[in-house]
C-alpha cells in the first residue's frame, strides 16, 4: 500500500469508532457491530504504523508493530469499559502491565541513542 494512503485510512477508522461510540450512547442498533468493524480496523492500522512508519535509526519494525498493537489494547480497552463489555477490566489489566515494560524500553533506547 501506499504511505499516501495512511491518513485516508486513519480518518475513516476514526469517523467510523467515533460514529460507533455516538450510536452505542444513543442505543442505536447496529452500533455493536460498527464498534467490532472499527477495532478490526483498528488494529490494521496499528500494524501499519508499526511496520512502515518507525524511526529507522532507534527501533526495529517488530518492537514498532508490538508497541502499536500495545497501545491498541489500552484503547480497546477503554472502548470495552465504556461499552460494559465483559472482560474489560482483564484487557486494561494485560495492556497496561505490557505498556508499561515497553514504554520504559522505548525510553531508555531513545535517551541512549540521542546522548
Amino acid at each position: 500500500m501506499k504511505k499516501n494512503a495512511f491518513p485516508i485510512y486513519a480518518a475513516v477508522t476514526l469517523t467510523l469508532t467515533s460514529l460507533a461510540l455516538l450510536f452505542k450512547v444513543a442505543h442505536y442498533p447496529g452500533a455493536d457491530i460498527l464498534t467490532i468493524i472499527s477495532f478490526i480496523l483498528t488494529l490494521v492500522g496499528a500494524g501499519w504504523t508499526g511496520a512502515f512508519f518507525h524511526n529507522k535509526e532507534c527501533f526495529s519494525k517488530a518492537f514498532s508493530a508490538f508497541a502499536c498493537f500495545a497501545v491498541v489494547f489500552i484503547v480497546w480497552g477503554l472502548i470495552f469499559k465504556l461499552n460494559h463489555w465483559p472482560g474489560s477490566a482483564i484487557m486494561l489489566m494485560i495492556s497496561l502491565g505490557v505498556m508499561v515494560p515497553v514504554t520504559a524500553i522505548w525510553g531508555c533506547i531513545s535517551y541512549i541513542k540521542h546522548n
